[in-house]
């Protein structure tokens, strides 16, 4: 732990007044100015988190969390600033800095770094974090320099990726049921490595949460609460995510479906999750109903031999005709990040330009693009009905005057694509 102190100044010269300053636990003594660095452990609330984490709070933000911060002895407040190599140039650039905190109590503290790039380079693994405590805040506007008071600590932080979704559209003739069953890692793809293995095993998608399709306020206009709350956990009993069961309705009273509402942390809008969902056009014309793995337990997804298959179908409205709006499908993978966030136009830009980045990594639009009336990276699922339509042809007879002429014309279907 830092901890910040008052002593009396029997440093060389001193004048035995009191001073403040860190103490170091190396040394076991107080310390002025810059100290050595012990490493991360003394700055982890292990209750929280033993190894640092860096991982998406939003769409350019992210956070560390669990660092421990004591004030020390008649010392009101402390201060803590981060900084992050994001863009791995081997130095800390002013833009990489964090959100200056300010710890008026002791305890636990979260290091959140705004207006940062969305991290694209599924490849790397950690990056280079430097924290600097002080008991004054002028001390920590850079990453370098000398310090009337505090410490700094150099150290590697890992990087946890966020999953992304696939498209997909299906084409079929009026009345007939669609439906895309693939393979798990085929609808979305996790990326990095997992915290349970201690950054050594590749993240997977958790079949073990049940994929949801994902509805939002410009979609729902309305709901009725059905007094049940859901959550949902992992298999260390983690919670993914939890909120009220309610009955979704659009602007014209329509029934959506049943969904969990739930706050989108990435976000930090509401949104909807829902296993099966019945699209209404502006008109408020039924145009058919989604379901995700309809025939499984709990919506989850299935096993065939060693793959795993997510399943969506979509049963369209006997007179519905073209293309629908589609669904944005949402996954979790097994550091219980999901595919719930937004490709921010920075990204796209890099992404067009770099001449670094695997192709993997680039990502030129985000994936859903508006089904649910918002952007994301969940999977999109789009459907088309094709036109079923009767044409008539001529049929001809041909006798002697007087005699009777019959035939059998039939109406054959004509199917416009």
């Amino acid at each position: 732990m830092v901890k910040i102190l008052s002593t009396a100044n029997t440093l060389q010269g001193g004048d035995g007044l009191p001073i403040k300053g860190l103490y170091n636990q190396a040394t076991r003594g107080l310390g002025v100015g810059n100290l050595p660095d012990e490493g991360e452990g003394q700055l982890l609330d292990p209750a929280v988190a033993t190894k640092y984490t860096l991982r998406h709070a939003s769409e350019n933000e992210y956070i560390l969390k669990g660092v421990k911060v004591n004030r020390g002895v008649n010392n009101d407040v402390a201060y803590v600033r981060g900084w992050v190599d994001f863009n791995g140039n081997g130095k800390f650039d002013l833009y990489e800095s964090s959100e200056l905190v300010t710890a008026n109590a002791d305890g636990t503290y979260d290091i959140t770094f705004k207006n940062t790039p969305q991290l694209l380079n599924t490849s790397v693994d950690n990056l280079g974090v430097r924290l600097r405590i002080s008991v004054d805040k002028n001390d920590l506007r850079l990453p370098t320099g000398l310090a009337s008071s505090g410490e700094v600590e150099d150290f590697v932080a890992n990087v946890i990726h966020q999953p992304r979704g696939t498209r997909h559209e299906t084409k079929d003739y009026q009345g007939k049921k669609q439906e895309v069953n693939f393979p798990t890692n085929a609808m979305f793809t996790a990326s990095g490595k997992t915290i349970e293995s201690n950054y050594k095993q590749w993240a997977q998608i958790d079949d073990n949460t049940a994929p949801k399709m994902v509805l939002n306020d410009t979609v729902v206009k309305s709901e009725e609460p059905t007094g049940k709350t859901v959550e949902v956990k992992d298999h260390l009993s983690q919670t993914i995510y939890n909120g009220t069961e309610v009955v979704v309705k659009d602007a014209r009273g329509n029934t959506l479906g049943t969904a969990v509402k739930v706050l989108n942390k990435l976000t930090g809008k509401t949104e909807y999750y829902l296993s099966e969902y019945t699209e209404y056009d502006t008109a408020g014309n039924k145009v058919g109903v989604y379901k995700l793995n309809e025939d499984s337990a709990e919506n989850k997804n299935t096993k065939q031999g060693s793959l795993s298959f997510t399943k969506i179908t979509f049963e369209p409205e006997k007179g519905f005709v073209g293309r629908a709006k589609g669904v944005a499908i949402r996954a979790w993978d097994n550091n219980n990040s999901h595919t719930g966030w937004e490709a921010t136009e920075d990204t796209i830009r890099e992404s067009l330009t770099s001449t670094t980045l695997a192709e993997k990594d680039k990502i030129l639009e985000n994936v859903n693009n508006g089904n649910n009336g918002a952007k994301s990276m969940d999977t999109s699922y789009i459907p088309t009905v094709i036109d079923v339509r009767p044409v008539g042809e001529d049929t001809t007879t041909e006798d002697v005057q007087g005699k009777p002429q019959s035939s059998n014309p039939t109406i054959p279907t004509k199917r416009n694509s």
